[in-house]
């Protein structure tokens, strides 16, 4: 069993009056395709929990910069403009929450940086250092430098940039390195590597902002965990927002229905992105997936989707075009749903190395 590691870093996002307008189709509400006998894994997965230790991720917000700029937009346009504009917001806001798993890591291919070539065939003379000498030797003095006597000024500026350029291609090296010995540990299945990859790679920047907490655990070469807590509350709200004919904004409030359909389609729009980063991340061949949540029943934080994803069945599915609840379903999985009263609680999936 490896050390569950989790990234406490919470952001609550700045929630308005205004909320998304929701327009989701009708969805069916399951208990899981496989037959499996739903076990108590609490005291279990309580135990899992004590032994996580905190990590790093890298936060870039490039998921919020055209969010951002739209609303920079709004100081410079006229009052039924920035309606317009705000109901855009809108839409953009409620995509953000419905479309987690369309925003994903790259795929590593470990054996290919494994065969990756040295930087450069030289060992002596490496591409930056050689560009910075043909420099130097193309200078030619101008009648500026030879009036004002810069001439040796520009030339040991020159010299300082090979210098510059021969750490640089220093640093190339020592990346490549790095790299093929990381590319090693992962072939090999050293659960070290695999810990290391998740967290310098791993990019869940867009959950994180709509108040997510995410732990990992590394089962083994074969087997990843993820365990969401959703701690923002109530991220999809029950408020809907509207454009009048008159060109003024209002609110309304959602139905049940597109309020539980909206909250389905976030949870598990969260799931199969975290599915997608972890096996174009690493080699493996299942990742379970438990997400927190507060239900319905209970009115607490408790498993409200436990899913056990496999690579093959995966692959088949077109992520860039889903439905993420009718995806879901397709795994073995524990998810209580319904259309008129939401999430219910549920037990975890037994974890299988």
């Amino acid at each position: 069993m490896g050390i569950r590691f989790k990234n406490i870093r919470k952001i609550i996002p700045n929630t308005n009056a205004q909320e998304m307008k929701i327009h989701v189709g009708e969805k069916a509400s399951s208990i899981g395709t496989t037959p499996t006998k739903i076990t108590n894994a609490k005291a279990s997965s309580q135990k899992k929990s004590s032994q996580r230790k905190n990590s790093k991720v890298k936060n870039t917000n490039q998921s919020t910069r055209p969010f951002t700029q739209k609303q920079t937009a709004k100081k410079h346009l006229s009052t039924n403009e920035q309606n317009q504009l705000e109901e855009v917001l809108f839409h953009d806001k409620f995509d953000t929450f419905r479309l987690l798993h369309t925003k994903y890591c790259e795929e590593i291919n470990w054996q290919e940086v494994l065969q990756e070539e040295h930087p450069f065939q030289n060992d002596l003379v490496g591409p930056n250092e050689l560009k910075a000498m043909k420099a130097l030797e193309a200078y030619k003095p101008t009648w500026k430098d030879n009036l004002f006597k810069r001439v040796d000024v520009q030339k040991n500026q020159l010299q300082d940039q090979i210098k510059k350029a021969r750490e640089d291609d220093l640093h190339l090296v020592e990346r490549w390195k790095e790299k093929k010995e990381l590319a090693n540990k992962i072939l090999l299945g050293d659960i070290s590597g695999y810990r290391k990859v998740l967290q310098d790679k791993l990019s869940t920047d867009e959950i994180f902002e709509l108040g997510v907490a995410i732990a990992w655990d590394v089962l083994s070469p074969y087997t990843l965990v993820f365990e969401v807590d959703m701690i923002q509350e109530k991220a999809i709200t029950t408020q809907a927002l509207f454009h009048e004919k008159t060109a003024s904004l209002s609110t309304r409030s959602k139905t049940k229905k597109k309020y539980y359909d909206a909250h389905q389609d976030y949870i598990c729009s969260i799931a199969l992105r975290l599915g997608r980063d972890g096996f174009n991340l690493l080699p493996v061949d299942n990742i379970y997936v438990h997400i927190n949540d507060i239900s319905e029943n209970t009115l607490e934080l408790g498993t409200v989707l436990s899913v056990k994803l496999e690579r093959k069945c995966f692959a088949t599915i077109d992520l860039d075009d889903c439905d993420c609840s009718d995806e879901i379903v397709k795994f073995q999985h524990h998810m209580h749903f319904s259309k008129i009263k939401g999430f219910q609680q549920v037990d975890k999936l037994a974890e299988e190395i």
